[in-house]
């Protein structure tokens, strides 16, 4: 997750001072979700991207590469060079949050930040809004749960689906549940 003073001009010039050209924008206004996308090409099979999301107004830089390890390399890269937020200042926030607006803003920025792979740190916190008997947090264990995409969210996401005495929800998660397995790359 980038810094707030980070803008996407600042990426667009790291891209292409490395050679990439921009091969996707779209902006939008949703409720919830990216209201601004780039994506740079370095080469072929080498990306950065850029978003930034609504409601929590956090914005992130990431890599994507067929070659995994490409992928990391690039990512360390990019968290040195924007000096990205870390990980213990993101949970913390989500730990110290003292409203539900405040947990729901720091619920998708841990989503936002979450590591490809899972993480317990991350999972446990964003499980636990999945599970909160308040509709609030559940709701913000979806939008969190969005970002993260880990498989090991799907029976949590299922519950809710499946159970949750709100109709808005249940139809959330099972939204979520339906795109990962029609769009979603293999997790």
């Amino acid at each position: 997750m980038l810094p707030d003073d980070v803008t996407v001009d600042q990426v667009a010039q790291l891209a292409e001072r490395s050679g990439g050209r921009k091969i996707l924008e779209q902006r939008g206004e949703p409720e919830f979700g990216l209201v601004h996308e780039v994506t740079w090409e370095l080469r072929p099979g080498l990306n950065i991207h850029y978003g930034r999301e609504r409601p929590s107004g956090a914005a992130y830089v990431m890599a994507s590469a067929a070659d995994r390890q490409e992928e990391e390399e690039l990512t360390g890269l990019l968290r040195e060079y924007f000096n990205t937020v870390d990980d213990e200042e993101v949970l913390a926030a989500v730990d110290r949050a003292a409203t539900p607006e405040q947990l729901k803003v720091a619920l998708v920025r841990a989503g936002i930040a979450a590591p490809l792979d899972a993480d317990q740190e991350y999972a446990a916190r964003i499980r636990a809004a999945l599970q909160a008997s308040d509709a609030e947090r559940r709701e913000a264990g979806i939008w969190a749960a969005t970002y993260a995409s880990w498989e090991e969210l799907d029976p949590h996401l299922a519950e809710i689906a499946a159970n949750d005495p709100l109709p808005l929800l249940r139809r959330q998660a099972q939204g979520l549940l339906d795109y990962w397995q029609r769009e979603a790359p293999p997790r």
